[in-house]
């Protein structure tokens, strides 16, 4: 429930992607969950796929804010470190930097351009950074172009604002991307 995985296999190779989109519901929502049963379930996709797995990607709305908490381990993982635009911490943060350290995934949020960088979810209560994008440790550095769009700018950039109206409104989370560079022979 809220993690959906798809395996990617490349036709001429045996190259495989494993590609998860998430949703965790707010923590302080009706129909919040407990972050930390989901987070034990999504590890346990990872320990299940990993070692088939040539690239792994997980991305997704997870409502946990992790403000500057290291998402790895500083004496012992090669990370560069992350900067993070927003400083609140919640209860599904706590939970997802467990997950990242058990994993040794890490979020791509903040270690990029700064110029592309952004808050993932704004509304009228304020902004945050609530969606992320995450790889494992030895995947990292085939990441790149890391960047945030606000969706405002994304409709204007591809003229569609004409498409809102009263029964149609603008998401409230803005659009993430990144470029894997990935090696198949």
């Amino acid at each position: 429930d809220g993690i959906l995985g798809l395996r990617l296999q490349h036709k001429q190779s045996d190259f495989q992607c494993f590609l998860y989109s998430c949703y965790l519901s707010p923590e302080n929502s009706t129909w919040g969950r407990d972050s930390m049963s989901f987070f034990a379930h999504l590890l346990r996709e990872v320990y299940m796929y990993s070692d088939m797995a040539d690239a792994f990607v997980i991305c997704g709305d997870i409502n946990a804010r992790i403000g500057n908490i290291k998402d790895f381990i500083g004496s012992v993982d090669e990370i560069k470190p992350r900067k993070n635009i927003d400083n609140t911490v919640n209860q599904h943060g706590h939970g997802l930097i467990e997950f990242l350290h058990e994993s040794k995934f890490c979020v791509l949020n903040g270690r990029f351009c700064a110029d592309k960088d952004g808050f993932t979810c704004i509304t009228p209560r304020g902004m945050s950074v609530v969606d992320y994008f995450m790889v494992p440790h030895d995947c990292f550095y085939n990441c790149d172009n890391f960047s945030v769009t606000n969706i405002f700018d994304f409709m204007n950039e591809h003229i569609l604002r004409h498409l809102l109206g009263s029964h149609c409104r603008a998401p409230d989370h803005a659009l993430l991307r990144f470029d894997l560079f990935v090696n198949v022979l």
